[in-house]
């Protein structure tokens, strides 16, 4: 594998508007394979990604959001509504993340997504960063409302 190769393509792709093209490079940059470790430019191309509607760099955004990397401060409210967002286009890696895997994310985090879930309508339990059923109900209930 030659990841300086694959960044060079992916760069291709990403300067030619491929959103997967500006995830994948993005990716390099945040983990320092093939290229320079950059946060910031890893958040301009997954920038660039969600706003083109690319669900996978709506999710990698939304992870640099809660994480403050690259950004300077975390935003655990962008970020659940970045999840929500990826969630609305049905990004199975979220989805998985939010139901099975929440707890790799902060508390303040799943305290900000279950309080837009309860405003959006879809939660009624405690505002209190446990993922339990009814958290998870509420996602399933959110990401099936309009099937």
């Amino acid at each position: 594998v030659d990841l300086a190769k694959a960044a060079m393509w992916y760069k291709r792709a990403a300067d030619l508007g491929d959103t997967s093209g500006m995830v994948n490079l993005g990716y390099l940059h945040q983990q320092g394979k093939g290229v320079e470790q950059n946060d910031v430019a890893a958040v301009n191309l997954y920038r660039k990604a969600a706003d083109e509607g690319n669900p996978a760099g709506i999710h990698n955004l939304a992870s640099m959001h809660e994480s403050g990397r690259g950004l300077g401060r975390k935003d655990p409210e962008q970020a659940a509504d970045l999840v929500l967002r990826a969630l609305e286009l049905r990004n199975q890696f979220t989805y998985l993340q939010m139901t099975q895997h929440s707890n790799n994310w902060s508390r303040p985090f799943r305290i900000a997504l279950q309080r837009k879930l309860r405003d959006a309508g879809f939660y009624a339990g405690r505002v209190d960063g446990n993922i339990r059923e009814s958290t998870i109900a509420a996602i399933n209930a959110y990401v099936n409302r309009n099937r």
